[in-house]
């Protein structure tokens, strides 16, 4: 099964719960369609991942009032919410120009969950060898200024997703707030995701 396919499993599980997040996350067009985009990361220096052009084309991305809204309980999954293209390459842009803790490596800033300085990080290096895995940036957090994998893959975040939703493991209260069996899904995490040492 292709990651679009998956993306329309998962856009039947978040239809199935009657969660309010895909719509918000298409809420806008971002004026980036799928060649503006590669366009974009070539000239920044990264690889114009498959997976990651795909799923753009499923959703643009959540805008700043969702992703660094502290209180925002709506979201894709417990880590937060994608970004839309023009905010995670203005904020990749920002770090090669300030602090450059994580473009210097290629990583584009690519999930919220509140948090301006906590980034979910797409490895998009073109030599590297964990192109396309997720990484936690928090020093204060992880007590390092090295990011974190989180996720094996983009591929695998969607997978865990799935398993989550469909399996009852993610619930959405009546006011939109995703709710998470936290034991659950650590296993399924570390299950899906073993290079991810994030849940260890």
């Amino acid at each position: 099964m292709n990651l679009k396919e998956k993306l329309n499993l998962l856009e039947g599980e978040l239809t199935r719960i009657e969660s309010s997040i895909l719509r918000l996350l298409r809420d806008s067009n971002d004026g980036f369609d799928r060649d503006q985009t590669a366009h974009v990361l070539t000239n920044l220096g990264m690889c114009p991942l498959q997976m990651l052009l795909d799923f753009y084309d499923w959703a643009t991305g959540a805008d700043e009032n969702i992703l660094f809204n502290i209180n925002n309980q709506v979201k894709l999954s417990t880590i937060g919410n994608p970004a839309k293209v023009s905010i995670t390459t203005s904020l990749y842009m920002l770090d090669a120009t300030t602090d450059d803790f994580f473009a210097h490596r290629k990583m584009l800033p690519f999930i919220y969950n509140g948090i301006m300085e906590d980034p979910i990080l797409i490895d998009l290096s073109p030599k590297s060898k964990t192109i396309g895995a997720l990484y936690y940036y928090s020093p204060q957090v992880t007590l390092s200024v090295d990011p974190i994998m989180i996720y094996d893959s983009l591929e695998l975040w969607i997978d865990t997703m799935l398993l989550c939703y469909s399996n009852g493991i993610y619930s959405i209260k009546p006011n939109g707030m995703l709710v998470a069996d936290v034991d659950k899904e650590i296993k399924i995490t570390r299950k899906l995701n073993p290079h991810s040492i994030y849940w260890d």
